[in-house]
């Protein structure tokens, strides 16, 4: 009976010492971080610039690949495209169009409201270039700095997919020589962009 005993209390001892071992929270590790991002932006520009004041912003593309991730805190980098109408050549000359082009990498942190719903606030920072076109020929460009700062809040479908609005503000600066009472309107450019982008991770 005794030794009946002892077996028991040493199987118990090792469930019991198996199932803390099982639920000992796993050790934070850096990893590859595989999401990718694609969708549509629109850009509202605002202030006293060229952009703003000179052209109409249309619907542009968005995407984003992710790089690097610490728990919920994630890297990448990432691309915008969008084309503005030139509405006033008075202020930008004889031209079409100008086409701007974002290179930037960011960072992020993801946090659950609930089951379904997240956020991500992310900033970013890279090179910029405005080139502008007629009759769909390059004709001249500003390369520049961005620097970015919003949120995406996402739907989340399940562990993979996501369907996503994003704001962002977002701020160039431009290397432009002209003259000084003219420097901040041609060399600066300010919006808040808005979109809906998908997400798979």
């Amino acid at each position: 009976m005794k030794f009946k005993s002892l077996l028991f209390a040493l199987f118990l001892m090792n469930q019991v010492g198996y199932s803390q071992e099982k639920t000992e929270p796993k050790k934070n590790k850096l990893q590859l971080d595989s999401s990718f991002i694609v969708g549509f932006i629109y850009p509202i520009e605002f202030g006293n610039t060229a952009l703003s004041k000179g052209h109409n912003a249309n619907l542009g593309l968005t995407s984003s690949f992710g790089l690097l991730k610490y728990n919920t805190i994630s890297a990448g980098i990432g691309l915008d495209m969008v084309i503005y109408s030139v509405k006033d050549k008075q202020i930008i000359g004889d031209y079409d169009n100008s086409k701007h082009n974002s290179y930037f990498g960011f960072v992020k942190y993801d946090y659950n409201l609930t089951k379904k719903i997240s956020l991500s606030p992310n900033i970013g920072y890279g090179y910029s270039e405005l080139v502008i076109r007629k009759n769909n020929k390059r004709r001249g460009a500003q390369d520049g700095t961005e620097l970015r700062l919003g949120t995406l809040i996402s739907y989340n479908f399940n562990k993979l997919n996501s369907l996503c609005f994003s704001i962002m503000y977002v701020n160039n600066n431009y290397d432009v020589k002209t003259n000084e009472s003219l420097q901040d309107f041609f060399s600066k450019s300010n919006s808040i962009q808005i979109g809906i982008v998908y997400r798979t991770q």
